[in-house]
């Protein structure tokens, strides 16, 4: 079954960029008409093309998300498929909850998205998914919810009740409580360039 769901996902390529594709284009539509947007738009493509350099990005700009989405999006993504598709697997028709910790543009929530839909597209069974998006940047957060999660599922309506996704702005904490045992906790880009790394990871390390 891992392989036919390794062979359905490969297929998904083109699939993937169209949907980023509509979700810029629709994005692009809404707010081009806005003061400074093309100012900061150049910024953010700046910025995106320093990130390769070990510099940072401003999260705090209106279309970070945009152009961060358009430069790395598919390459988060494929980094997270393999390491979430044996643990879905491993969790098939049982509940899993994850925790997304710095979740920016929301690449775990698409790889969770995309294994769920292929397994019923396999007529598999699939576990119950709850995906808590934690990002200090609200802007990262809505660009994900309000442009490119719509387009995903109108590609994938596989996507049901047993796929819940939750937002939160600047919170390390699940203020809900875990309803299952079967969590995963992963952590992507959580400091600054500029802040204190030793330190705040002590912190994080604390609360984890």
């Amino acid at each position: 079954m891992k392989e036919q769901l390794q062979t359905w996902l490969l297929s998904q390529q083109d699939n993937l960029d169209k949907v980023i594709a509509n979700a810029s284009v629709n994005y692009y539509n809404d707010n081009k008409a806005k003061a400074n947007f093309q100012y900061d738009l150049k910024q953010c493509h700046i910025e995106s093309y320093n990130l390769i350099k070990g510099k940072d990005l401003c999260y705090d700009r209106p279309n970070t998300a945009f152009a961060y989405t358009l430069w790395y999006h598919p390459r988060r993504i494929n980094t997270f498929l393999s390491f979430f598709l044996d643990k879905v697997i491993q969790y098939q028709g049982q509940e899993l909850i994850v925790f997304d910790l710095g979740a920016g543009a929301g690449a775990i929530q698409w790889s969770l998205g995309l294994i769920y839909a292929g397994l019923k597209r396999l007529g598999k069974p699939t576990p119950k998914l709850t995906i808590v998006n934690i990002d200090s940047s609200p802007f990262m957060l809505h660009y994900n919810r309000d442009y490119l999660w719509k387009e995903f599922v109108l590609t994938y309506p596989e996507i049901d009740v047993n796929f819940r996704i939750e937002y939160e702005v600047n919170s390390w904490n699940n203020n809900n409580g875990v309803s299952t045992a079967n969590s995963i906790l992963a952590a992507s880009y959580l400091f600054d360039d500029s802040d204190n790394q030793v330190e705040i990871s002590k912190d994080f390390l604390k609360i984890v």
